[in-house]
């Protein structure tokens, strides 16, 4: 089915795979709706649920698109009744950020919103306890950490460590984050972990 036929016919889902998408813009898309409410590690093009901030008690229902695995978004999609519209993202009002946790690596920005922050945090946070997925702990970890939420940070990141984390640079963060609470040994062995790892 096309694009506008699925996302009105099939308002609960989360994640939308496109299957084909010829020469006359995405009105012709053709998709299917999935039944994942994680957007599972494995190449595509997909268009997936999302939430426009514009202030801390202003959140409009919108979607985005995401090739993976590179987990790059370019446009936001507007849908009013049976039309869409859509702009690249940074011409929106506000922050956009990802209502679809995302199991693989990225950029955690995807869901970091600093008008209200929150929102991505409680997103990341359904999606681990449901997934236990170390690149979703990740992108919560260091929203956490840039919102200076060091104790929840650290417990994120700690989980990466003990679960295979995506680069050697999750020590590194640890290390920073117990230097901050005035944890010397936790940092010296965090420190000590990323100098081995990254030799």
């Amino acid at each position: 089915m096309d694009l506008v036929e699925a996302i009105v016919s099939n308002p609960q889902c989360k994640i939308f795979e496109v299957l084909s998408s010829g020469d006359e813009g995405f009105y012709s898309w053709k998709v299917e709706p999935l039944k994942e409410e994680i957007l599972p590690e494995r190449e595509g093009f997909y268009i997936i649920k999302a939430k426009n901030i514009i202030t801390k008690d202003k959140v409009v229902d919108c979607y985005i698109d995401i090739s993976m695995t590179e987990r790059i978004s370019d446009c936001t999609y507007f849908v009013e009744k049976d039309n869409i519209f859509c702009k690249c993202t940074h011409e929106w009002e506000g922050d956009v950020i990802s209502a679809v946790p995302i199991a693989c690596f990225g950029n955690y920005e995807l869901f970091y919103s600093k008008i209200n922050p929150k929102i991505g945090i409680d997103i990341l946070k359904e999606g681990f306890s449901k997934s236990n997925n170390v690149f979703i702990a990740e992108d919560l970890a260091y929203i956490l950490r840039d919102e200076g939420l060091n104790e929840e940070a650290i417990k994120y990141f700690e989980f990466s460590v003990n679960n295979g984390p995506s680069s050697e640079y999750i020590y590194s963060e640890l290390a920073q984050l117990y230097k901050l609470e005035n944890n010397i040994e936790k940092y010296k062995y965090y420190n000590s972990l990323f100098n081995e790892k990254s030799k």
